[in-house]
This record gives C-alpha cells, sequence and structure tokens, in this order.
C-alpha cells in the first residue's frame, strides 16, 4: 500500500512541476511509461505472489545448472548403441569431446559422424593401439592431394 501511495505522490508532484515548469513530450511519455510499469509491478507483487515466486525461482535454478550441459544432447530415439559408437565416444571422451585437429567441439550424439586415424601412421612406426587413435570431425577428415 505504501508503494501505491508513494506513486500517487510522485504523479502529484509531476503535476505540479509540470505546472510551473513545463516539460517537453518525450520527458511526460517517459513518465507514463515509468507510472504504467510501476503500477504493473505493484499489482504483480501485490496480487500474483504464486506468479512472482515461480519466475524467480525458475531464475533461481538456471542459474544454478552449468553453463554448458549436454545433457539435452543425448539420443534418445532408442538407437542400438554397437560397439563401434561406444568404441567412438570413448575416445570422444578421453580427447575432451573436441576435434584433434581443429579442436572444435563434438557432441556426442555426432560421435558416430566422427572417423578415427592415427597419430603417428602405422608406415612412421605407430602402434594399433587406441591410445595412437585420435578422433576428428567430419570436417578435418577430408584428405588434401
Amino acid at each position: 500500500m505504501f508503494s501505491l501511495l508513494l506513486l500517487i505522490g510522485l504523479c502529484v508532484g509531476y503535476y505540479y512541476l509540470h505546472k510551473y515548469y513545463p516539460r517537453e513530450t518525450k520527458e511526460q511519455i517517459y513518465f507514463g511509461i515509468f507510472v504504467t510499469a510501476s503500477i504493473v509491478l505493484i499489482y504483480l507483487f501485490n496480487f500474483e505472489e504464486g506468479l512472482i515466486h515461480t519466475l524467480f525461482k525458475n531464475i533461481y535454478d538456471i542459474q544454478k545448472k552449468p553453463l554448458y550441459d549436454l545433457s539435452i544432447f543425448k539420443d534418445t530415439q532408442g538407437e542400438k548403441d554397437d560397439i563401434t559408437n561406444q568404441f567412438n565416444s570413448m575416445i570422444l571422451q578421453n580427447q575432451g569431446s573436441r576435434c584433434a585437429k581443429c579442436n572444435n567441439f563434438i557432441l556426442p550424439k555426432d560421435s558416430k559422424y566422427m572417423s578415427l586415424q592415427y597419430k603417428i601412421p602405422l608406415n612412421q612406426g605407430g602402434s594399433h593401439d587406441h591410445s595412437n587413435l585420435m578422433g576428428v570431425c567430419p570436417n578435418c577428415n577430408t584428405v588434401f592431394y
């Protein structure tokens, strides 16, 4: 109630100020917008407490989530993960979900498009071990001749 009385007092003060010291139309429009926004906020905070509580609770919950929440990108279409996709996912996790060449982020659901390459090619003495493999995104997989 005090905020409503304060707003009425502010409007009366502005009326007498404008009566003796005329204001530009632009300032009057801004004051009208301020009064309208104030009335809406007073209404919401006094009569719609549940809405305001839910709104601020949702904002608080959003602020607690990590910046990069990758759980929404998981494949939930019921596809069977075969051994190849599991192996690709393991390699991708080992290198921080990034392409080994360009360092771009690769989403877990896109691991099936990723290709594997040897860090040290076999003809240069590389081993046939999973530690010698690196995941490369489709853009970096192109071969230049």
